[in-house]
């Protein structure tokens, strides 16, 4: 299942079984702690997308139907959350921009557990 991917993320030590290279399986701890209860969040409508910043990811088609969404008016207050970075970034800035989506999509860089 994992054959073609450079390196694997999950959450648990049973994929070390799967016969992959124990040196390309990186394991994520649940950045939650138990026993502690969150303070309640404000309701946002907010959608997320994770990545490296590429042409293959054809990020411009996702904000075009992003754009639709907004000027349907069909969910108010809707926000586009794009994490990650890559060498098209510049190129998605200039397209936020130009489409007037400054208020409504916000990018962060990734970032790693090292900063």
């Amino acid at each position: 299942m994992f054959r073609r991917q450079h390196h694997v993320c999950c959450t648990k030590d049973s994929i070390r079984t799967s016969g992959k290279d124990l040196d390309s399986i990186r394991i994520i701890r649940n950045p939650l702690l138990l026993g502690t209860k969150p303070a309640k969040a404000p309701k946002l409508n907010q959608l997320a997308w994770f990545g490296r910043i590429s042409v293959e990811k054809n990020l411009p088609l996702l904000l075009q139907a992003f754009d639709q969404l907004k000027q349907a008016s069909i969910i108010p207050d809707l926000q586009l959350m794009i994490i990650g970075d890559g060498p098209q970034e510049p190129e998605i800035r200039e397209f936020i921009q130009a489409h007037h989506l400054t208020e409504s999509v916000v990018l962060y860089p990734f970032l790693s557990k090292e900063r």
